[in-house]
């Protein structure tokens, strides 16, 4: 598929990707800060996020509900 194919059917949070992409890079650059490499290209994201909902769906409910900031053991 070619992209702007594939632009044509990406899904909301793509978009949402690329928005926040460049939000962020825009306040980086602001900031005088570098923008190159700071971020893995697009597909490599996507990839993660799709691999996301499979990883959650394996995860039994009752352990989403212990997920959550380690704890310091210093009381």
């Amino acid at each position: 598929m070619n992209e702007i194919a594939r632009r044509d059917v990406q899904s909301p949070a793509v978009d949402d990707l690329e928005r926040f992409e460049g939000m962020l890079l825009d306040q980086l650059a602001e900031a005088g800060l570098p923008t190159d490499g700071v971020l893995v290209d697009l597909p490599e994201r996507e990839q993660a996020l799709a691999s996301f909902g499979g990883a959650l769906r394996r995860l039994p409910v009752e352990a989403r509900g212990r997920a959550g900031p380690a704890r310091s053991g210093g009381g």
